[in-house]
């Protein structure tokens, strides 16, 4: 089983938090998860 902690340092994770914040209106939070996920893999194609 996965812990949090690896999931919470992978690209999906803040890709997909990213996108939530943008259907809640949060712009703001939303390039903060973005700009994390592509820290994390900067060379994802998704980034």
């Amino acid at each position: 089983m996965f812990s949090e902690k690896v999931n919470a340092e992978s690209f999906d994770f803040y890709f997909d938090l990213g996108l939530k914040k943008v259907e809640l209106g949060d712009y703001k939070g939303s390039i903060k998860s973005f700009s994390d996920a592509i820290n994390v893999d900067p060379n994802y194609p998704n980034a």
